[in-house]
């Protein structure tokens, strides 16, 4: 009997040793976040790498962007945005330190060419960081503004509701509140409407003739509510200026952003057609381009072929040089004048 109750006894599984461990176990980062991380191991990676280049002398440097003017490269950087083509170009350059280091020369894209362009991707990283710094402050300059005028016009609502029933008993008056009232949908200033009536207002609380002194004041017509008035007024004075004291909000990136940009994207071109051209073997990599450099990449040399046909055409237009007037020689000279018969 008690073998057959240990036989119905059923005995519950032990957990699984590798599903107790996946339990406890961190979980590895994905998403944003595993993104964010790799960007980060990538931006450190690149920095070592290049402290490892000699900085380029000044005469390197004049003569590299000889071969680009900052014209041209606006152009080219205006077809990208900066924050796309910092990941993509960092990820070239790293990918082509190696060959550059020991093959540079012989690839004829030296090292010093190589810093130069990270030179130029770590000063458009910066112009990047301080464009998207600037874009955030305006957009926060722009929220006040919107705070701001949403109290001015319940301010300005709030002297019209008092003002607006006593008008009537003064002529003067009533004209004066018209025009300082406006009409907003007709183009009348905000700032300009409460600051009219705030004047009205503090001029019937202390009216020449009590009566309309007396109306005021039963219409809550207080220096309470006038502070409050001159208050709002002054926020959204302030708030304005410091709009227009602020970075344009735009979604193109600023001028001086864009030359870097298509100096970047140049020398990364260049540094891709030195390998691929001169390379001796298909174990040099080639560096890894992504698809906003290829675009830029294309378009930087459809844009040249164009410049190049133009420039031909104007040439045919302008017709064949003439040719410069040989004068005779010496010789020549001698044999015409044995020629000529003597009179």
């Amino acid at each position: 009997m008690s073998t057959s109750k240990a036989k119905s006894k059923r005995r519950t599984p032990p957990t699984s040793t590798a599903k107790r461990g996946a339990s406890s176990a961190p979980s590895a980062p994905d998403g944003p976040a595993a993104t964010a991380s790799a960007e980060r191991d990538e931006q450190v990676s690149f920095d070592r790498a290049r402290e490892t280049f000699a900085e380029p002398e000044a005469l390197d440097v004049e003569a590299f962007e000889l071969l680009l003017s900052d014209a041209a490269a606006a152009e080219v950087g205006g077809t990208t945005k900066g924050v796309d083509v910092l990941r993509e170009v960092r990820r070239a350059l790293l990918s082509g330190v190696d060959t550059v280091r020991t093959h540079g020369v012989a690839l004829r894209y030296p090292p010093a060419r190589m810093r130069y362009t990270m030179d130029l991707l770590h000063a458009l990283e910066r112009q990047v960081h301080k464009q998207s710094s600037g874009a955030q402050k305006a957009r926060g300059r722009s929220s006040r503004v919107t705070r701001a005028e949403s109290d001015a016009l319940a301010a300005r609502k709030t002297l019209i509701d008092a003002l607006e029933p006593v008008a009537s008993a003064d002529p003067e008056e009533a004209t004066a509140f018209a025009v300082a009232r406006g009409n907003l949908s007709a183009g009348t200033d905000l700032l300009a409407s409460l600051q009219s009536l705030t004047e009205v207002a503090a001029r019937w609380r202390t009216h020449k003739r009590p009566a309309l002194a007396r109306l005021a004041k039963h219409q809550g017509i207080t220096e309470a509510l006038l502070a409050e008035s001159v208050r709002s007024a002054e926020a959204l004075a302030r708030a304005r200026d410091d709009l227009a004291a602020g970075t344009e909000i735009s979604g193109r990136d600023a001028p001086a952003t864009n030359v870097l940009e298509g100096r970047v994207i140049f020398e990364t071109g260049r540094l891709y057609d030195a390998i691929e051209r001169n390379r001796t073997s298909t174990e040099i990599a080639l560096p890894k381009l992504g698809p906003t450099l290829l675009r830029a990449l294309a378009w930087d040399r459809s844009r040249a072929d164009k410049n190049a046909k133009d420039a031909a055409k104007e040439k045919g237009k302008a017709g064949p040089a003439a040719e410069p007037k040989k004068e005779p020689k010496e010789s020549d000279a001698k044999k015409d004048a044995a020629a000529t018969p003597k009179g």
